[in-house]
């Protein structure tokens, strides 16, 4: 029990033990040191074991969600039938549409025809439109550069400033002409009876 003791146990192999070295062997475990070892398990296990029992532990865990999962597919059950009975609905409005459609398309179907046989010219149509829209702009952006730049009456009226004073100091002399024509008609109209 305590003693000590040498164990020798054969072993197939191909390389023989070198008897050259000092061989090293282990330290046999005493019966008492097996029997501590085992107790010390024991006390492991009977704590695990009153883990596993105890008040929120393994086992009321494993009832809880058991219970969870019992009402999750009852849920996942109803969710399922009402789904079902959803996807009937849509399936059912899903014909109901397909069959309008149809009879839609044979119903439009000559009028159809002839909006597309009629395309190509209205195509034409809107062609030639852009294309002329294109030209005004093209017109336009000359008549913009050549006012930019002072070409023409307009373009000089614009740029010139000698000019746009001059037009304004004619403006202000005919509201004077005006003023003294209204103020003394007799000036410059005549009357005469025969």
């Amino acid at each position: 029990m305590g003693s000590k003791s040498l164990n020798i146990m054969p072993v197939k192999a191909d390389n023989y033990l070198d008897l050259a070295y000092q061989q090293r062997g282990e330290k046999p475990t005493s019966m008492m040191a097996m029997i501590a070892q085992a107790g010390q398990m024991l006390n492991k296990l009977d704590k695990i074991l009153a883990d596993i029992d105890a008040d929120g532990g393994l086992l009321d865990l494993g009832q809880s969600l058991l219970r969870n999962s019992n009402a999750t597919v009852r849920s996942a059950k109803h969710s399922l039938e009402e789904l079902k009975t959803e996807l009937s609905g849509v399936i059912g409005k899903g014909d109901s549409l397909t069959l309008q459609a149809n009879k839609l398309v044979s119903e439009s179907s000559e009028p159809l025809q002839n909006t597309l046989a009629m395309a190509p010219e209205t195509m034409n149509r809107v062609n030639s439109t852009l294309d002329s829209l294109r030209a005004l702009s093209t017109n336009l952006n000359r008549q913009a550069q050549a006012l930019s730049e002072g070409s023409g009456s307009a373009g000089k009226l614009l740029s010139e400033d000698e000019l746009y004073e001059k037009l304004l100091e004619s403006i202000k002399n005919l509201d004077a002409l005006i003023g003294d024509i209204k103020k003394n008609p007799r000036k410059y109209i005549k009357f005469s009876l025969f």
